[in-house]
């Protein structure tokens, strides 16, 4: 909800387990930027991706949250928004 606000769509796949299956690479084809949330420092999820699917690669993005907090939405929305920002910025 947070993010239509800003009049940015969102769809979400949860990835419970590894190694990445077909349905994976299908959903980060059908998106023009995938946005992994993740609870650590490395963004250890999108290397898997990256090495996995290298044509998928450039559409995944970071969301890194690792204070040992609980993650919330308004730090995600925050995030995501603050990188749109940058991408249309490169854009223009």
């Amino acid at each position: 909800m947070q993010l239509q606000e800003h009049g940015i769509a969102s769809d979400y796949l949860r990835i419970r387990a590894l190694p990445p299956s077909a349905l994976i690479k299908e959903f980060l084809r059908g998106h023009q930027r995938n946005y992994l949330i993740e609870q650590n420092r490395d963004g250890q999820m999108r290397a898997i991706l990256s090495m996995e699917f290298p044509g998928q690669a450039a559409r995944l993005r970071s969301v890194l949250h690792y204070t040992g907090l609980p993650i919330d939405a308004r730090f995600i929305t925050n995030s995501i928004l603050e990188q749109e920002k940058e991408e249309h910025g490169k854009n223009e």
